[in-house]
């Protein structure tokens, strides 16, 4: 895997060097790719056991490392609307994986929590991912694990800017009010 995606990060077609832009744009969908096939997959259900979606994996994870939340921290935390994280939420509950309760502290919210069997497959997929990116990180340097933490926080940072900057726009697109120009 590593050599294919040297390859193609470090070719484009014709073989000539690609830009640094087009680099990390081409190895964008491997990281996708990887953390979807560290969801659970039917073998390590159990027999008889409901697959939990993609989304629904990414809402437990989410929980299994926040602790239990009301659907609109879920869907804020996710950038997710609050009815995708219902209907997540709802279908994680059809299968035993969630449990919706009132809060304690305020009646007219629900407050999210894993079951133990959910906490356990989230705890796996934690696992998994964890093992790739110490084995990456092993790899490097001390100045290139920096640099490789560094880059990796500022793209976080910069995609939680534009998603919260896409939000606010939406909303006063939907609320009647002109959408700023960019």
């Amino acid at each position: 895997m590593v050599d294919i995606l040297e390859t193609e990060v470090n070719t484009h077609s014709g073989n000539a060097p690609t830009d640094r832009l087009t680099q990390v744009m081409e190895v964008l969908p491997f990281i996708r790719r990887w953390l979807d096939s560290s969801a659970p997959q039917p073998s390590q259900m159990g027999a008889g056991a409901a697959q939990p979606s993609l989304s629904q994996v990414r809402i437990m994870v989410h929980l299994y490392q926040h602790g239990p939340q009301t659907m609109s921290q879920l869907a804020a935390a996710l950038g997710i609307s609050n009815s995708t994280a219902t209907e997540g939420v709802t279908g994680l509950a059809q299968i035993g994986r969630v449990v919706r309760a009132r809060s304690d502290t305020d009646r007219r919210q629900v407050v999210v929590r894993l079951t133990p069997e959910a906490e356990a497959i989230a705890s796996d997929v934690q696992s998994r991912r964890r093992l790739i990116l110490e084995r990456v990180l092993s790899g490097l340097s001390a100045s290139e694990s920096r640099a490789f933490i560094k880059g990796v926080r500022l793209l976080a940072e910069e995609a939680q800017s534009w998603l919260e900057s896409s939000s606010s726009q939406a909303t006063q697109t939907h609320q009647g009010s002109p959408s700023p120009v960019s």
